[in-house]
């Protein structure tokens, strides 16, 4: 079985007594899509900040392509692969998406995910909102 792409291992963030990311463990394989959904408030954006490096967790680690990413900058990630690239299509997203996207080979019909796989070629994992 292979290595997973990106491995978030105890992941915790809060803000004051509020908290939103609680001991979040779990892992995406190759080729795999993962969606984060939940109402508002849920901590979907949180989460998607703490993967991308917008936001630092209290504690727990992410790896990402076997490098240990948690305390790098956003541009340090996008370095390695790591992109978050936000949509913008003039309604507010009711779903944060997680795509997954193999270096080579975008999953078919992933018409949009090609796209930004062509702006940010050493992409393999592309976040969209």
């Amino acid at each position: 079985m292979p290595d997973a792409v990106l491995h978030l291992e105890r992941l915790r963030k809060s803000f004051g007594a509020l908290v939103v990311t609680d001991d979040l463990t779990f892992d995406v394989m190759p080729r795999e899509l993962h969606a984060v959904i939940g109402p508002n408030g849920a901590g979907k954006t949180t989460l998607i900040n703490q993967i991308s490096g917008l936001l630092a967790p209290d504690a727990g680690t992410i790896v990402f392509g076997g490098e240990n990413v948690t305390h790098l900058a956003i541009h340090q990630r996008a370095a390695r692969g790591l992109a978050r690239s936000l949509r913008n299509s003039g309604k507010p997203a009711s779903v944060l998406r997680v795509a997954m996207v193999s270096p080579s080979s975008p999953p078919k019909g992933a018409s949009e995910l090609a796209v930004k796989k062509a702006i940010c070629p050493k992409a393999s994992v592309i976040m969209m909102k």
